[in-house]
């Protein structure tokens, strides 16, 4: 009797030790949700409170070279272009030069009819760091400024009237509202609504807080000198997160224009978005492991800047962020119900300040039928963790120019 009391005890024992652990684990991962959901929260109220620039009179205008690196865009560089050409600035104030990069020989007798520069470099491995290190080589240095636009890019009127503006301003480095171009599918409307998110939560919430704006890949406007010396540091297929680093690190500020809009072609095929979105998220990692190091030292030196930069770049992409917490919800209120309460909490405050960072018309846009098409879109995410290695620094082409109506 005493033996098997003894067995029983010994049992309890090692049970009571294994929810101990399940409990430490359970409460350690709950942390890491909740830091990576404050942080989201916190910057999309901060959103709420962006003003916008307000537009000034001035007599300085800059010189500037409107940059637009096209790799096999034959299908929509020519629209970008004109939008580029109709503008009401000084026209021997700014020159567009397309890199042409295996573009069709057709396309360029098209673009040479232009009042353009046209470059067409032959790399062995192309990529958009290449290309505008090509530019900078093949360029005169008498601009004041330099903005990259994507090839699929278009622009209203006042654009470089309203860039120059904030660049009059001080401003060394200015990011632009990247808004859709299209909006006819649901793929099409998910795509734009994260990145209304990343508007919002990353620039216009940032900005608020005195923090630097995230850059987005285009619509970038950068101090000429200071572009030339620091072009030719890039090394990854993440070239944006890359001037990121080197502006926060110098505690150079980042404008964010919310009022001034780029419209960019969002993809309306799932394979596209799972290409670009793998591009994207191994840049990330790839930034994090690079830097992750230098945040103490980022903190101990009073570079908030640059601390900030390195634990955005912690946070999970917030289609799996919203998966992972929800089976989470789900594990734990299998397991004690009193201790999933707080996971419920925290969802439903992610999903809050989701909602708050996505403008109200994209809702009318038809949003919300979208929104089944998540399951898919967290499947692809998920399978792009699986091949990320070497995605850093390989050229990934995003196809444009296909609607689905």
């Amino acid at each position: 009797m005493e033996i098997r009391n003894h067995t029983i005890n010994h049992s309890n024992s090692i049970t009571v030790e294994f929810l101990h652990i399940i409990h430490l684990l359970e409460i350690l991962s709950w942390v890491y949700f909740a830091c990576c959901i404050v942080y989201l929260a916190v910057f999309a109220l901060a959103a709420l409170f962006h003003k916008q620039s307000k537009s000034i009179q001035t007599d300085k205008q800059a010189k500037i070279a409107v940059v637009y690196p096209a790799y096999a865009e034959d299908k929509v560089i020519m629209e970008a272009v004109k939008s580029s050409l109709n503008q009401d600035y000084p026209s021997d104030l700014y020159d567009i030069i397309v890199i042409s990069d295996h573009m069709q020989d057709a396309t360029n007798q098209l673009l040479s009819t232009l009042p353009i520069r046209l470059l067409q470099p032959i790399f062995d491995e192309s990529s958009k760091a290449k290309a505008l290190q090509y530019t900078i080589d093949h360029i005169s240095d008498d601009y004041d400024a330099l903005i990259i636009l994507d090839a699929d890019n278009r622009v209203e009127k006042d654009f470089l009237s309203r860039m120059n503006e904030s660049y009059q301003e001080g401003h060394v480095a200015i990011q632009a509202h990247r808004t859709a171009k299209h909006l006819n599918t649901s793929i099409a409307l998910l795509d734009a609504a994260s990145e209304e998110m990343n508007n919002s939560i990353f620039r216009a919430g940032h900005v608020a807080m005195g923090l630097p704006s995230a850059l987005i890949g285009s619509g970038m406007l950068f101090d000429f000198k200071w572009f030339v010396d620091h072009v030719g540091l890039l090394e990854t297929a993440g070239e944006d997160k890359e001037f990121e680093i080197f502006l926060v690190r110098e505690k150079v500020g980042i404008q964010y224009l919310k009022e001034v809009l780029v419209y960019d072609e969002k993809t309306p095929k799932t394979e596209v978005l799972k290409n670009q979105r793998k591009r994207w998220l191994a840049a990330q990692l790839f930034s994090l492991k690079s830097h992750i190091s230098q945040l103490p030292k980022a903190l101990f030196a009073g570079n908030i800047g640059y601390a900030d930069k390195i634990i955005q770049w912690t946070l999970p992409p917030r289609i799996l962020l919203i998966a992972a917490l929800f089976m989470g919800c789900i594990v734990v209120s299998l397991i004690d119900v009193y201790w999933s309460v707080k996971w419920w909490i925290l969802f439903v405050v992610l999903l809050l300040s989701l909602l708050i960072a996505i403008p109200k018309w994209l809702w009318k846009k038809g949003l919300l039928s979208s929104l089944l098409h998540i399951p898919i879109l967290t499947w692809v995410m998920f399978c792009n963790l699986f091949h990320l290695r070497g995605a850093a620094k390989k050229f990934i082409h995003t196809e444009h120019g296909n609607h689905e109506e």
